[in-house]
């Protein structure tokens, strides 16, 4: 691999977006009211690998979220390793972790707070907590949040996850569904899963919405859809498409359902009529348009 194109070099200057600023997936304009860095925070409970903590704090970045509280942490949150794994973008996340010594000080005055775990029917047994997937989880921590309220999220250590104890924190458990033989996840694909439906909630849909309001008003008029199909239908009889003059109405008929069933933009629809101008024009420029105006008759 050339240097540039170096995994290694690639952690360390990865192409990015501006991820701390949330608003910017939405058209310009457009509000949002959610505010995920200021009201939601990430609670690792004894992590135990520099390599994982470092990967949280870049997604964390990815997703919108720079709260990051280590319970007791294993490893060495700041050294080199968890930078490198960070990458640039996100040291200034990794060089604000706080450091507590107990569950119940990284929680602070959260009103909502989620336990993650792998062990799903143990806990359901015992536990008297609200159990929940990935994305109903999502739903009540982005309500949560967009009533000013903070919530916190807690992962586990790698090797043994939540204890009971830490889990009667929590008001909601979530587990991640996966596959029965192998369930349990690592620790910053969890973290990954989780937060991505986070942000999905609290700004996939009204991104989508954005984007369908500027389809709406980039949608070509009546009159300029059928322009565009008296255009085809010119192209295509230069072409020698239609084999006998009944033809014509059949697969003209076809095509206008067709073009009237596709959203298509009005840049759509000059896109193609483009193209159709180029191949009527290049079949001219040949000599090899066919004599078709017994067609047209």
């Amino acid at each position: 691999l050339a240097p540039s194109c170096s995994p290694l070099n690639f952690l360390r200057n990865p192409p990015t977006l501006p991820t701390d600023r949330p608003h910017l997936y939405l058209r310009r304009g457009a509000t949002c009211s959610v505010d995920l860095d200021r009201h939601v925070r990430i609670i690792l409970v004894e992590p135990q690998g520099p390599i994982n903590v470092g990967a949280i704090a870049r997604l964390m970045k990815n997703f919108a979220v720079s709260q990051l509280y280590a319970v007791n942490p294993q490893c060495d949150p700041f050294g080199d390793t968890a930078k490198l794994f960070a990458t640039p973008q996100a040291h200034e996340l990794l060089g604000s972790i706080k450091i507590v010594d107990s569950v119940d000080e990284a929680l602070g005055e959260t009103s909502l707070v989620v336990a993650t775990t792998a062990r799903f029917r143990d806990a359901k047994e015992t536990a008297t907590q609200r159990f929940a997937n990935p994305r109903e989880m999502a739903a009540s921590v982005v309500k949560n949040t967009t009533n000013g309220l903070d919530s916190a999220i807690l992962f586990g250590p790698e090797p043994r996850g939540l204890s009971n104890e830490e889990m009667k924190r929590a008001n909601i458990l979530v587990n991640i569904p996966s596959n029965p033989s192998n369930p349990v996840v690592n620790l910053s694909h969890a973290v990954s899963i989780i937060m991505y439906e986070v942000f999905n909630e609290a700004f996939g849909e009204r991104a989508e919405q954005e984007a369908n309001r500027s389809r709406l008003t980039d949608s070509p008029t009546a009159i300029e859809r059928a322009q565009f199909v008296d255009h085809l239908q010119e192209m295509l009889q230069d072409i020698d498409y239609f084999t006998t003059e009944r033809s014509v109405g059949s697969a003209m008929h076809n095509l206008n359902t067709l073009v009237n069933r596709l959203p298509l933009m009005t840049s759509d629809l000059r896109l193609l009529r483009g193209i159709i101008r180029k191949v009527s024009n290049a079949c001219k420029a040949r000599g090899a348009a066919p004599d078709s105006k017994n067609l047209h008759e």
